[in-house]
């Protein structure tokens, strides 16, 4: 093996063994400093490219960030000093290229690619889908600055997931430009299951017009000079419309929601547009007595706003088995002299230092009056300028809860007592549909809801209770006997001098102290008829008066019975003819009504129907 070995070395052109290996070794060692100068170099060079990556990046965000702080009233919460940064990307349609926060994108031509999208997913122009909470979406959005949820909001979850949890979808529109002197964001559901405050805020931007125009008038002055006013209270806040309106004029707001869904919208409302700060949320509802348990019914379908205690006004028969059942959630009941006396809540501690409730809304499908009876103390005290509440005695009508009609007229006697002066809120004035009023515009007259109207609101209580104005009962004329005009509901048995008589299932009142307001917007006494045309002079209010019962107009009702006249049997015609006249409207000659109308004169002017004069 040596000898083979020797003469391979000495062969032509080779070095000798020793020699080779030590080349061998040195060109190995070269190769091994070149690789490890080839590594430090390929090191440095991603070094120096993920800095530049994580320096453009940073650009970047600045860039979004100062563009997010520009993009008018649902940012300016971020200009101000000292507020969270929320960024992370932790939304399941987070870095799909689309904003799905419902913000616009910080970036054009991203926003326009965002708006196509949106309308692929069937979304109105102005309508954003909602899929991800504030600052979760940050590659598409950029960074949130603020709070992503009101402070009260206590689930796991923040408001759009837990939405989500619930299979509650969550849209998103800025308010109409052309109502509101301060534009904010405004988020909702589907339409298609909420067919109220979902719908109409989709459509229009916009949420009862008339109401809308009673805060501003009352808050936006007030809540901006600093002084001793600007606190309101939300008994029945929904997803938030009232309490933002109220917040966006500067005033404090204590909020009542004790539906968990709305809630979540609620306290989504408040974050998108930086007002969590005014607002405090409490989940439970304002009832009497105070700390007993109350079951909320919750509808899957229809009119969400129906939610309320016991679920007297949820119209069942819309749910269907893809909506299901209602829901229900047992909730504590609360009193606003305990609460707004700063018991539960230091911000409230206000009204000890003198400060009164600028205005107190309440809107609790038919538990108006549980509500007021919790703040005895504070009505006692005067602490309380004004009250905007629904009036719902329709709640307990559609139950045949006829023994508790009462409750809602002598609710509003004894805010006469306490010093208030009552205007009429009807739904031509308040409008759920926008009819392009803006909310800083003026306020009409308004009409009064005297004593004298709630006592006849008695009487129709009284009555009703007793069975008096049942069909069968008497007294009624033979004459309106014989031709069926004793045989009708409500509103045509109301009392034509009542404030029931001019509305049909609901409407809104307006309660005031303010001497200056009551002579401004106060008009002549509620009623179809007239308080000062005797009973007996006619069955049917002056010329001049174009609202029947029930507050529809005669026009409305003449033109529809004129369109379906020539569908309906002689019977049906009777029907309607006896709607026509049992709504106090006068026949016209192209309707089959002058006997009807004559009959029904007749009557009223012989003092054979129930319905007195009262002192």
């Amino acid at each position: 093996m040596t000898i083979v070995s020797e003469r391979q070395a000495h062969a032509p052109g080779r070095l000798p063994l020793v020699q080779h290996n030590q080349q061998q070794q040195q060109q190995q060692k070269q190769e091994h400093r070149r690789g490890q100068h080839s590594s430090k170099k390929a090191g440095a060079v991603a070094l120096v490219l993920v800095v530049v990556w994580l320096l453009l990046r940073y650009v970047v965000e600045v860039k979004v960030s100062v563009r997010w702080r520009t993009l008018g009233s649902l940012q300016q919460q971020q200009q101000q000093p000292g507020l969270r940064k929320h960024c992370s990307n932790s939304c399941f349609k987070a870095r799909n290229g689309i904003c799905d926060e419902g913000r616009p994108h910080a970036n054009p031509a991203k926003q326009q690619q965002q708006e196509a999208a949106q309308r692929q997913q069937g979304m109105p122009p102005g309508v954003s889908a909602v899929h991800c909470d504030l600052g979760t979406d940050c590659r598409d959005c950029g960074p949130w600055f603020g709070a992503q949820a009101d402070s009260n909001w206590s689930e796991p979850l923040l408001p759009v997931a837990f939405l989500r949890s619930h299979n509650v979808s969550v849209r998103a529109r800025p308010t109409s430009a052309n109502a509101l002197p301060a534009n904010f964001s405004f988020a909702f559901t589907d339409p298609a299951l909420d067919w109220d405050v979902s719908k109409h805020v989709q459509q229009d931007g916009l949420l009862e017009i008339g109401i809308s125009q009673v805060f501003y008038k009352l808050l936006a002055g007030r809540c901006r000079a600093g002084g001793p006013g600007g606190l309101v209270a939300d008994v029945g806040a929904n997803f938030g419309w009232h309490a933002l309106l109220a917040a966006s004029f500067g005033c404090r707001v204590i909020a009542w929601e004790p539906v968990p869904q709305f809630r979540a919208l609620l306290a989504l409302n408040l974050a998108r547009n930086g007002l969590s700060q005014l607002v405090s949320v409490r989940p439970a509802v304002v009832a009497h007595p105070p700390g007993s348990k109350q079951v909320v019914v919750i509808p899957n379908r229809g009119i969400w706003g129906t939610a309320g205690i016991g679920g007297a006004n949820v119209d069942l028969s819309i749910h269907d088995k893809a909506s299901g059942p209602p829901q229900q959630v047992e909730v504590v009941a609360e009193s606003l002299d305990e609460v707004l006396a700063g018991q539960h809540v230091d911000l409230l501690k206000v009204v000890l230092a003198g400060q009164h409730v600028d205005l107190l809304k309440v809107d609790v499908e038919g538990y108006e009056p549980s509500v007021l009876a919790t703040a005895q103390a504070l009505l006692a005290a005067g602490a309380v300028d004004n009250i905007v509440l629904e009036y719902s005695p329709g709640v307990y009508e559609r139950s045949s809860r006829w023994s508790e009609m009462g409750v809602h007229p002598r609710m509003l006697l004894d805010l006469t007592k306490a010093g208030f002066r009552l205007m009429h809120m009807p739904d031509t004035f308040t409008r759920v549909w926008w009819d392009g009023r803006a909310v800083a515009g003026a306020i009409p007259k308004l009409r009064e809801v005297t004593p004298t109207n709630l006592k006849y609101d008695l009487w129709d209580a009284a009555m009703y209770s007793t069975g008096a104005l049942d069909p069968t009962s008497k007294p009624f004329c033979p004459a309106m006997v014989a031709l069926g005009l004793d045989n009708q509901g409500i509103p045509e048995r109301l009392h034509p001098k009542s404030l029931h008589s001019a509305f049909g299932h609901n409407t809104n009142v307006w309660a005031t102290k303010d001497a200056k307001i009551a002579a401004e917007l106060i008009g002549p006494p509620e009623g179809v008829i007239p308080l000062s045309q005797p009973i007996n002079a006619s069955w049917f209010p002056p010329e001049s008066v174009t609202m029947g019962l029930g507050g529809v107009s005669c026009r409305d009702v003449v033109d529809d019975l004129k369109s379906s006249l020539s569908l309906k049997s002689k019977r049906d015609v009777a029907i309607s003819m006896t709607v026509l006249i049992g709504r106090r409207c006068r026949c016209v000659a192209a309707l089959p009504c002058k006997e009807y109308e004559a009959a029904a004169e007749a009557c009223a002017k012989e003092g054979t129907t129930p319905y007195v004069d009262l002192p």
